[in-house]
């Protein structure tokens, strides 16, 4: 299920130009780059091979969490974790998409809802790196090379009164 959080982020991904949602396979993305939801498309389980047109994204998310205030903090922060990551054929293929997922979710804000606060996503301190992906292929073998950057979405919820 998605969440109002997802959806959100997807959007604001979605908005660029340069990001086209959910590629089929005989899409030619030039100097785009296709965005899923958790799955891709053409990927076949059995084989490990994936057959998508490159680059392209793929959005992950994680349960949110509160994490508790230090002392004299008067909130309490709300943090949902999500990672994309890049796809390409090669390394500058999959730093380009990382790149440009960054350069859009990196300090940006998105509301889940009205009335919700606002939620700022900011990338995780860990340095991502281009990796030749070890476990999915190509059809035919050619490797696939793979970034993955985490992010967290922050909202901030008044202490309780006593």
């Amino acid at each position: 299920m998605t969440s109002a959080l997802d959806t959100a982020v997807l959007a604001l991904l979605d908005a660029s130009p340069k990001i086209v949602l959910w590629a089929g396979p005989n899409t030619h993305l030039d100097d785009k780059t296709a965005l899923y939801d958790g799955r891709v498309e053409d990927a076949d389980d059995k084989a490990m091979t994936i057959g998508a047109p490159l680059p392209y994204m793929v959005f992950h998310t994680t349960p949110g969490r509160p994490v508790r205030p230090r002392v004299g903090r008067s909130s309490t922060v709300r943090t949902v974790e999500f990672q994309i990551n890049a796809v390409g054929e090669d390394r500058r293929q999959a730093k380009w998409a990382a790149e440009l997922a960054e350069s859009i979710l990196d300090g940006a804000t998105v509301i889940e809802a009205a009335g919700a606060r606002p939620r700022r996503i900011t990338r995780t301190p860990d340095s991502p790196y281009v990796a030749k992906d070890e476990t999915w292929t190509r059809p035919g073998g050619r490797p696939l090379y793979l970034v993955a950057t985490r992010y967290v979405a922050t909202a901030r919820r008044p202490a309780p009164t006593t």
